[in-house]
């Protein structure tokens, strides 16, 4: 019989629809690292490399979440692409040792005067203004996210921001750096506008952040050296770079880290705690349980 005990009889068709198309999106170049890799757990990067299937894949809800990020991903290519003709959507682009693949959201070409106008703040200083007009390439690192996840990345009239997710801002600057491009724009949409005399309508809908090659290049390099590690024989250790330095994840049940000391003698744990309140793992991973029966 058609019946939904708690009234969600239409979510629940749309849910079972969203379980049934869900499929993994493809490595660009068919290369064991990617720029979805950037900023996560180096265990999950390891499984992911190898195949492993996912033993906690996305459920409905983030399905469904994924499913609004891309409307807001399309409306603002297709944006670009009416300003910027000559705009390279979803540019795949290889690294030149090919162990690194990766779709970027839109290569742009601009002049140097174009930038300057859009960014003026940013590009304020160096060699981008009251220089002769040249050509320039954009990265362009389109990310949507929930309303309240937005604010607090780019603030509100009573709070400061605090600024691009790390693993946002190494992902757009490993695709930028193997585009070599002379610009990284890492845009911010919002998928749950509020009304605010504070900011301009635009501003409302989205943010961007502007990295030139000098803010964007070292900690490309540096990610990429990190996620190399897993290439290597043995498992991965459960460590990324929103823990301190060192630190690694010995219980995944409550995304509990440790720093211990190293060199001669017993190791002495020097630091400890619990990522995203100890639901980094548990929430945040496809890879969960696998990863607890493996051990550490």
């Amino acid at each position: 019989p058609l019946r939904s005990d708690d009234g969600a009889f239409l979510a629940s068709l749309i849910a079972d629809e969203l379980v049934a198309d869900r499929t993994d999106r493809p490595t660009a170049g068919g290369t064991p690292l990617r720029g979805t890799h950037a900023g996560k757990c180096l265990r999950a990067v390891q499984y992911d490399t190898l195949g492993v299937a996912a033993t906690e894949p996305p459920g409905p809800s983030s399905l469904w979440t994924f499913l609004m990020g891309n409307a807001a991903h399309e409306a603002a290519q297709r944006a670009l692409e009416r300003r910027f003709p000559a705009a390279h959507l979803e540019a795949e682009v290889v690294s030149d040792d090919a162990l690194f693949s990766c779709h970027i959201d839109a290569l742009v070409p601009m002049t140097t005067h174009d930038a300057c106008a859009a960014w003026p703040d940013a590009l304020a200083g160096g060699d981008w203004q009251g220089q002769a007009t040249r050509p320039v390439t954009v990265a362009w690192e389109i990310k949507s996210t929930q309303q309240f996840a937005y604010e607090q990345i780019v603030g509100t009239a009573r709070k400061a921001g605090e600024g691009p997710r790390l693993g946002d801002f190494l992902q757009g600057a490993l695709n930028a750096t193997a585009a070599k491009a002379d610009l990284l724009v890492l845009s911010y949409l919002t998928l749950g506008v509020t009304q605010s005399g504070d900011v301009s309508a635009a501003a409302q809908i989205g943010r961007d952040y502007v990295y030139t090659p000098d803010q964007f290049e070292p900690p490309a390099q540096a990610e990429l050296e990190r996620l190399s590690v897993v290439l290597g024989e043995g498992l991965a250790p459960r460590s990324a770079p929103i823990m301190p330095a060192g630190a690694v994840i010995t219980d995944p049940t409550r995304s509990f880290w440790t720093v211990e000391s190293s060199g001669p003698g017993p190791a002495a744990i020097l630091d400890s705690g619990q990522v995203w309140g100890g639901k980094y793992c548990t929430q945040y991973c496809s890879f969960y349980s696998r990863c607890v029966a493996d051990g550490a």
